[in-house]
């Protein structure tokens, strides 16, 4: 899942023809957190290997030949995650805790799930609203302000903002939260099949039982009968 939500980034990122702000170098920055990745990147760019820095591993370096756009990728990518990995692990806690909205130990209902989901995944919902807060440039922790951070006096705020809008960081996470959202309702779904499938088979499992106790006591029964019959005399036996 994560490997999707690498890929879709980039693609957004790139396919919403971003001009190049400066060509490439390494700039120096005490207050930017992110240097080092940048530094790397930028690197890696002007060796030709950027490609070869795994985002699963180690961070997304995308091949460009802008300063600005590596930073926004780094930033915007690293920032994302701290939601991504938080998300997920709901995801994973639904898809673990089976039965929560299912009988028979059930702790609410179906429809309270599809509620919660939308509260967590909608337009304006939770998620929607903390990733707003890293798309836009106004907030002090956003992307496009530790680019500023990290680029120094090499590019100014109208700049990046206008390079990098609001609208297509958030047309990302739309995106993103729609994904979510899905694999969220298919969870539920596959959840309410599996708790089906396992009381089915509590049930076929009980009604065995109950025959298998049935037929021991049939055949106790029918052993004690015989040896009674047994312990008859030959004329009782012979009576017909």
């Amino acid at each position: 899942m994560k490997g999707i939500i690498v890929i879709l980034s980039f693609w957004i990122i790139v396919s919403g023809g971003l001009f190049i702000l400066s060509q490439l170098y390494v700039p120096t920055s005490a207050s930017c957190s992110y240097q080092g990745k940048i530094d790397q990147c930028v690197q890696a760019n002007l060796d030709g290997s950027a490609r070869s820095i795994d985002p699963e591993t180690e961070f997304l370096c995308v091949t460009s030949p802008s300063n600005e756009e590596i930073a926004y990728n780094i930033i915007l990518d690293d920032k994302f995650k701290e939601i991504d990995t938080e998300i997920e692990q709901y995801l994973h806690t639904l898809e673990d805790e089976k039965d929560i909205y299912f009988w028979p130990n059930r702790q609410a209902t179906s429809f309270d799930a599809l509620n919660a989901f939308e509260r967590k995944f909608a337009v304006y919902g939770e998620y929607w609203t903390r990733y707003r807060d890293f798309c836009d440039p106004a907030k002090p922790n956003s992307i496009v302000q530790e680019v500023l951070a990290c680029q120094g006096d090499a590019t100014s705020y109208a700049e990046v903002a206008t390079y990098f809008p609001t609208s297509l960081c958030m047309k990302l996470v739309e995106d993103k939260l729609a994904i979510y959202h899905q694999v969220a309702i298919n969870i539920l779904k596959l959840n309410k099949g599996a708790v089906q499938q396992n009381e089915k088979k509590k049930y076929e499992i009980q009604e065995q039982t109950k025959y298998d106790k049935l037929m021991d006591q049939v055949n106790y029964n029918r052993s004690y009968i015989e040896r009674v019959w047994e312990g008859w005399p030959a004329k009782v036996k012979n009576v017909y």
